[in-house]
């Protein structure tokens, strides 16, 4: 990365500008600077989250039931400071094909 923020990319002798989003999440994901399952999904409201999925992910992540936290999903979400859903949440209602419990060991391991 230069001092003006553009990212750079050497490929033997040549070297090239990196200028797709996408290619700048997969050189930070690889790095260990952004996880894909912890980036927020615009547009995304309660409606889109899997139960099944968060209530897997809570489970681990706080050692204790949904029940046991005694909040409803609205404020348990404000509690865990998220403004948007991140895709863990909306895996598997959009994305049929993919093993959402992949995406689902990373924030549990980070305990």
């Amino acid at each position: 990365m230069n001092n003006q923020g553009a990212i750079w990319v050497k490929s033997g002798a040549d070297k090239r500008k990196v200028t797709a989003r996408e290619e700048m999440q997969r050189l930070f994901q690889s790095e260990g600077l952004v996880y894909a399952d912890e980036i927020p999904v615009l547009h995304s409201s309660i409606a889109d989250i899997e139960p099944s999925l968060f209530r897997h992910y809570y489970e681990n992540r706080y050692e204790e039931t949904l029940e046991e936290s005694g909040l409803p999903l609205p404020r348990l979400l404000d509690a865990m400071d998220n403004s948007h859903l991140p895709a863990c949440y909306c895996l598997e209602k959009h994305h049929k094909s993919s093993n959402p419990h992949l995406w689902l060991k990373r924030p549990s391991a980070r305990q």
